[in-house]
């Protein structure tokens, strides 16, 4: 009777492992499509020129505090950007009585080439403005970023992608599976806590646009009253090019939890892109960034700053700019009278005693002749 329910619980046992390494080689051939096929969408783009507008909102209001349309073009490591901000409402400047003035306007062109940044800013339709040039490392964060725009990079502070993400496989907490009638969403939750918070991402990415990431939610963990949670959606997607999805339509969400775990919908980024043109051949000009006459310059790859001449060169007069100074504090000692160690005091006090003695001794004892 023993060796029967014996066998039985063998069997069990042999088909739930069977079952969880198939569920485990699943995942895993499921994790190796999604490195394969996001990846490739990225190495397939060669070059990208691309027109889109980011609008953003603080609060529930209809009107955008703000709106920029930008400009970008990119062919290997080489990136030109120009964008031209709208600031409204809350952003724009107040005169004395506080009434809003009408909307600013600031533009901004930086171009990375050669690993080194140069920016120009200008405001309202001034030809002169500001420039700077500096180093670029590979992971600085650039301001204006069509690809954390477009969702192909996740953290934009961190230069993060997804197939960086998902090397960690220890990181993935969970793989699930969505289902709307034939199409199918795979959705991944992934630990991005670090030594100052816990925090998850979950991640949908849509097979059908070669496993690109259609959402993106960042939480805080343990989510509660206070916390931030924000949110990523792709609406919709066009294949830009054989085989080459790109996102067109993304809204991107703040939200703080309230009592009861009610969201308070805190900002709101829109992101349109107008046309995206992929692999083809770009004028070199567009990567060639001329500064106008009276631009002033700061140079942090020598620390200087000079004007721009009408020439278009650098005037004669150069300053230096000065680094941060860091002060260094030197110890300080406060010159004390020596001290003598309790226990040399004790010796000294022992041998005082000992000489008094001897010496009292020496003072009473009797000479030879009685005197």
């Amino acid at each position: 009777m023993l060796k029967p329910v014996l066998m039985a619980v063998l069997g069990v046992g042999i088909f739930v492992s069977a079952c969880l390494t198939g569920q485990d080689q699943g995942h895993d051939q499921l994790i190796a499509s999604i490195k394969d096929r996001h990846g490739n969408s990225k190495q397939l783009i060669k070059s990208i020129v691309a027109e889109y507008e980011v609008s953003d909102w603080f609060g529930p209001g209809k009107a955008p505090n703000s709106r920029r349309r930008l400009s970008w073009y990119q062919d290997g490591d080489l990136v030109r950007c120009k964008s031209q901000t709208t600031l409204f409402d809350a952003l724009a400047p107040k005169d004395k009585l506080g009434g809003t003035t009408k909307p600013m306007l600031l533009q901004e062109d930086f171009l990375l080439k050669n690993g080194e940044l140069k920016s120009l800013r200008r405001q309202g339709s001034s030809p002169k403005g500001s420039a700077s040039f500096r180093p670029f490392q590979p992971k600085q964060e650039l301001v204006q970023n069509l690809w954390a725009d477009a969702l192909f990079v996740l953290f934009k502070k961190k230069g993060v992608t997804l197939l960086e993400l998902l090397e960690d496989a220890t990181k993935i907490r969970s793989l699930e599976t969505l289902r709307d009638g034939q199409h199918v969403l795979y959705r991944l939750t992934v630990d991005v806590s670090d030594s100052g918070s816990k925090q998850q991402l979950v991640i949908d990415v849509d097979r059908r646009h070669n496993y690109l990431v259609t959402r993106l939610a960042e939480e805080d963990l343990p989510a509660e009253k206070g916390s931030i949670r924000s949110e990523i959606k792709a609406l919709t997607f066009r294949e830009v090019a054989p085989g080459i999805y790109f996102p067109m339509k993304l809204e991107r969400r703040a939200y703080s939890l309230g009592p009861d775990n009610k969201q308070n919908l805190l900002s709101t980024i829109e992101v349109r892109f107008e046309t995206v043109t992929v692999n083809e051949t770009i004028d070199p000009d567009r990567f060639e960034l001329t500064l106008p006459p009276g631009t002033s310059v700061v140079d942090y790859r020598d620390n200087t700053s000079y004007l721009i001449g009408p020439d278009g060169r650098p005037t004669d007069k150069v300053n230096v700019v000065p680094k941060p100074i860091q002060k260094v504090v030197q110890p300080t000692y406060k010159e004390e009278p020596s001290k003598i160690s309790p226990f040399l005091w004790g010796a000294v006090f022992f041998l005082a005693c000992a000489a008094f003695v001897l010496y009292a001794y020496r003072r009473k004892r009797p000479t030879k002749n009685g005197a």
